[in-house]
């Protein structure tokens, strides 16, 4: 009997271990998420050292409003893109110029998909939402530009890893019955033109938000990760991070939500919007249509897995800065090296007559 007990707390033990995570003879890791759970995490806890602050220069060209949609760290400068504006600053956060403007001539956008940078060689690789893939030098001089079909596509993901430019892109395709959207994964030449591609997926049209996390192709230092969102009201979650190796999706991990992220109806409950790596941990940022009405003020969850000790986190409104700002921040990775993040906050100040610019947050993941 006392032996048979034994073996019973042992087997129990195993199978409390394989709850937390799992993972098969090929690698691929499953990893739950308790999407109703509610915990926090401080930044001091995953961070290697300290956080950079970088107050950003306000001048009459280097105003950073709140639609930022890639922040880039070279060795010797940071580049703040949004829609309709590039700005370069030095590493102190002097401003230095704008690079390319609006308009419709060569070297020009209307609206900016995406951009990157090649640091060794120093180019900065735009993609507008005009059909346009461009390169200028960190001096601001327009280079070249190249026109296609395949840039017309609405742009997910821009990012220049291991010496090549990768461009994921997703178009629509309609018939008489319904419309699908076609996510592919190009890679640019230096010319600018496509070399090679892969079709990701497709799935039906469906109703689609504004995506406001646009990390989908990211690198550990060592693996090229991709993700791709459906955050339609198609009922399933696209729930897989995948390795990207010679010129193949090799699925790497998969989050585990309650009920695979659907109601009792079928619906969905769910609506993940990125999975990205570092070399020690995995993030995720979400939406629980459950536990968020719509007059929930942040409505998307982050999670951060700790493959080190086995922990999940789930946090409202991100991570606590218990270095700096003392609030709830939402970090994102530099996509070119996701072992180190970011994040913008803004110290209003009531007896300011002008509301400055953002200081800029940049830390570096324990590994």
């Amino acid at each position: 009997m006392r032996t048979l007990l034994k073996i019973s707390f042992i087997y129990a033990v195993i199978i409390a271990l394989m709850s937390c995570s799992s993972e098969d003879k090929s690698g691929f890791l499953t990893i739950p998420v308790d999407s109703d759970e509610e915990t926090s995490l401080k930044l001091s806890e995953i961070t290697d050292g300290s956080i950079e602050a970088i107050e950003l220069e306000l001048t009459d060209q280097s105003l950073v409003g709140e639609r930022i949609t890639r922040v880039l760290c070279g060795k010797d400068y940071i580049i703040i893109c949004e829609r309709k504006s590039i700005m370069q600053f030095d590493k102190t956060g002097k401003f230095i110029r704008k690079i390319a403007s609006v308009g419709q001539g060569p070297g020009e956008f209307t609206s900016i998909g995406d951009i990157t940078m090649d640091s060794k060689n120093k180019k900065i690789f735009i993609k507008t939402n005009a059909g346009k893939m461009m390169s200028y030098d960190f001096d601001g001089n327009f280079i070249r530009e190249s026109s296609n079909e395949h840039y017309r596509e609405h742009t997910k993901c821009l990012n220049y890893i291991n010496n090549k430019l990768l461009y994921l892109s997703e178009t629509g395709v309609k018939d008489e019955s319904e419309t699908r959207n076609l996510i592919s994964l190009y890679t640019i030449d230096s010319n600018l033109l496509k070399t090679d591609s892969v079709n990701v997926r497709s799935f039906v049209h469906n109703g689609f938000w504004i995506h406001p996390f646009i990390d989908f192709i990211t690198y550990d230092g060592k693996n090229t990760y991709l993700y791709y969102s459906d955050i339609s009201t198609n009922p399933v979650v696209l729930d897989t991070l995948y390795r990207i190796k010679d010129k193949q999706l090799i699925p790497y991990l998969n989050l585990n939500f309650k009920n695979r992220g659907l109601s009792v109806g079928g619906g969905k409950d769910i609506y993940l919007f990125n999975i990205y790596r570092s070399s020690r941990y995995i993030f995720a940022i979400y939406n629980n249509e459950l536990k968020n009405p719509e007059d929930t003020p942040d409505k998307f969850s982050s999670f951060c897995y700790d493959t080190k000790t086995g922990k999940g986190y789930n946090m409202q409104g991100g991570y606590f800065d218990d270095i700096h700002t003392g609030k709830k921040v939402r970090i994102r990775p530099f996509h070119s090296d996701s072992n180190k993040f970011y994040y913008l906050y803004t110290e209003i100040d009531e007896n300011t007559v002008e509301e400055p610019n953002p200081t800029l947050y940049i830390g570096e993941l324990k590994r």
